[in-house]
């Protein structure tokens, strides 16, 4: 039976279960998890651990990785230094397909640490308020292990040169203070030479790229009625509700209140 990688398939979370630090001081000692009650997202703050999923795949986690476990996955974890700390996220997809359980290893460590000490001080507060935030916060998270994949298909020449300014483009597209001077800088080009070649190696500018990056992940939250549009354009990249409602209508020919109703 083959396995979904969640880091090549865009899948849609139903609801967030719990999210806890902990740490683990049984060095050596295995522990067997007969089948997950959940999906879980950890992010590794310190120390060391080896995983061996049933079927055969063995990998080993350190400080600054994530790693998924799948729901219903059976597998036996091994601490392998004298203390394993992290936060985790148990969690639910919207989807009954199985999926693989895997390690992940982001581009921007700290970023994806700091959105994980978010997310559990959002949850924690059990608002109303607070659960949307925490929510769109998982799917920031999300979005940095789907960046991981999302320049897989750049493998030469000049599209190679691209690869870690779109990565580091994934991985920030819902920061609104992203600049094309930051992917050029990445890239290890100069401004006006970066706009060029990304134009003739895409189609695009640089920036119509992000905007259409930006567009497109504002829809996909748009799907959660309890998130707001502000919610969902801050989300997204987008400096304010105005300014997304414009860019929305310019680019489709809808408000996004009237597309959210259709869709």
């Amino acid at each position: 039976m083959s396995l979904i990688d969640i880091s090549k398939n865009r899948l849609y979370i139903s609801k967030i279960v719990d999210v806890i630090s902990s740490e683990n001081r049984n060095k050596n000692k295995k522990t067997h998890v007969s089948g997950r009650h959940s999906d879980a997202l950890i992010y590794v703050l310190d120390g060391s651990c080896a995983y061996e999923i049933e079927g055969g795949k063995h990998f080993c986690v350190d400080a600054g990785e994530v790693l998924y476990l799948a729901h219903g996955s059976k597998y036996c974890m091994t601490v392998t230094s004298d203390s394993y700390k992290v936060i985790y996220c148990d969690f639910e997809f919207h989807s009954n397909e199985p999926r693989e359980s895997n390690r992940f290893s982001p581009q921007n460590k700290e970023h994806v640490k700091n959105l994980f000490f978010k997310l559990k001080n959002t949850f924690s507060q059990r608002s109303s308020a607070s659960f949307g935030e925490a929510m769109s916060v998982l799917y920031s998270i999300y979005a940095a292990v789907l960046a991981l994949s999302d320049t897989s298909y750049v493998t030469s020449g000049t599209k190679s040169k691209m690869a870690p300014a779109l990565r580091f483009l994934n991985a920030h597209l819902g920061d609104a203070t992203l600049t094309v001077a930051q992917l050029a800088k990445m890239s290890d080009m100069s401004e006006v030479y970066f706009r060029s070649l990304f134009k003739s190696t895409f189609g695009s500018t640089p920036s119509q790229y992000i905007t259409s990056a930006r567009l497109k992940r504002a829809c996909e939250l748009m799907n959660y009625p309890f998130l707001s549009l502000e919610e969902c354009a801050i989300q997204s990249g987008f400096s304010s509700l105005q300014y997304f409602c414009r860019v929305f209508k310019a680019q489709t020919g809808t408000t996004p209140s009237k597309f959210r109703k259709t869709e």
